[in-house]
């Protein structure tokens, strides 16, 4: 009985061993972990899942109109996007949806209209851009769009 429990437990160790071995020499096979801590918010995230996390900062008013400073933070980088005139919130946190082929994104809104900061999957690269929101009137449409790209992310 004790030469088998012993058997049983270096053939356990050497299985151990070798798929130690094969992950260390095999693309795409891992023994490690498969999430990892954002440094800046100290939340667990998916090694290979870009990971937004929004912080609006209220600045002082210009001209009466409320001012909001706009910052990202994705996968350990941090991106300083521009103050903005109105209140700035999540999307995913209003009742706006996201638009075609945005993943995540802002919006800071002031007396009807404002400015939307969306993130967009473009082949393998996360981009941020700007847009332009205006609620409309009952003579002309609403519009939401025309992004310019503010800058591309750092490689997830």
């Amino acid at each position: 009985m004790k030469n088998t429990t012993i058997a049983l437990l270096v053939i356990a160790l050497l299985a151990l061993g070798g798929w130690v071995a094969y992950a260390q020499f095999v693309p795409g096979a891992s023994v490690s972990p498969s999430t990892t801590t954002d440094e800046n918010t100290g939340k667990k995230v998916a090694k290979d899942t870009p990971y937004f996390d929004w912080t609006f900062t209220v600045k002082p008013e210009v001209q009466g109109m409320p001012q909001t400073a706009v910052q990202l933070s994705s996968n350990g980088h941090v991106y300083d996007l521009g103050t903005y005139t109105g209140s700035c919130s999540r999307i995913g946190d209003s009742s706006w949806p996201l638009v075609v082929g945005e993943v995540d994104g802002a919006i800071c809104w002031y007396a009807g209209g404002g400015d939307e900061i969306g993130i967009f999957k473009e082949g393998v690269n996360f981009v941020v851009k700007k847009g332009v929101l205006d609620e409309g009137s009952a003579e002309t449409p609403g519009v939401r769009g025309n992004f310019t790209t503010l800058i591309t992310l750092e490689e997830m």
